[in-house]
């Protein structure tokens, strides 16, 4: 399995209270976090948290996308939650905050194993694809929290005063890189396009005879599978196209790599 270390950075402009309530409650992440596409309770766990299950599935700015349980293992409100994941990711995630300067820092680390096949089958050349993926992902999950925990501190500041109200309502928030990784938006389009085109190319091509004008040996130990590949290219094609990229990409493949004996 490839295995990947990550480290997210936020600075967001509310107390550390709150945006603790906000990452704590990870229901609520669909709400302000775009690519969260949805968050499940499995286990309610003790009171002060330890031991509540949830699978949160994700959307990504690449066409597939990942899901997987996580349990927490660590509550220290309000500076510090761990959880372990299993699934199609596995490993440990920790949320740590500090209060800054009338804000507060976020910093997450992902220590995190990739369980699909083909995800593992494209590690050596699609890494740099997914660690700007996963980026993306993070950056954006560091715009919505300010906007989030900014407005409410902002709500509770008017209530409080004008001044407290002002200083409220100013939001900053970083990602994990300054800027944007041009070099990983480069590799993840070519990634992208060379699945797609990998497919197309398999759906006309494996059905012949002949493949890149080689000639089959006379006594071959394997050969294409000539009626069993055409409907796995055709049907992951059709599911990469209503944006299902989560199996199309796995039938493309297979289809394209069936062999018989």
């Amino acid at each position: 399995m490839a295995e990947y270390h990550f480290v997210s950075r936020w600075r967001i402009q509310a107390p550390i209270e709150r945006v603790w309530e906000e990452i704590f409650h990870a229901e609520r992440w669909p709400s302000w976090w775009k690519y969260v596409d949805r968050v499940d309770e499995l286990e309610r766990g003790a009171a002060d948290g330890v031991g509540r299950r949830q699978h949160l599935l994700f959307r990504t700015r690449l066409p597939y996308k990942v899901g997987f349980e996580v349990r927490a293992t660590r509550v220290q409100p309000p500076s510090t939650l761990e959880a372990d994941a299993t699934g199609e990711l596995e490993g440990t995630g920790r949320w740590m905050l500090t209060p800054d300067d009338g804000g507060t820092l976020v910093r997450y680390n992902w220590d995190v194993r990739t369980t699909r096949w083909w995800m593992n089958l494209l590690a050596p050349v699609a890494r740099p694809a997914f660690r700007w993926n996963h980026d993306e992902l993070m950056r954006e999950g560091g715009r919505e929290p300010c906007s989030s925990a900014g407005s409410k501190a902002a709500t509770a500041g008017r209530r409080g005063g004008t001044a407290a109200a002002g200083a409220s309502r100013k939001v900053a928030c970083s990602g994990c890189h300054d800027g944007v990784d041009r070099a990983g938006m480069a590799t993840a389009t070519f990634t992208s396009m060379t699945l797609m085109i990998s497919g197309v190319a398999g759906a006309f091509t494996l059905g012949d005879r002949q493949w890149l004008s080689l000639q089959r040996p006379a006594r071959p130990r394997h050969r294409v599978r000539r009626a069993g590949h055409r409907p796995l290219v055709r049907r992951g094609l059709a599911l990469l196209i209503m944006g299902d990229s989560g199996f199309s990409i796995p039938c493309i493949l297979s289809g394209c790599l069936v062999l018989q004996p």
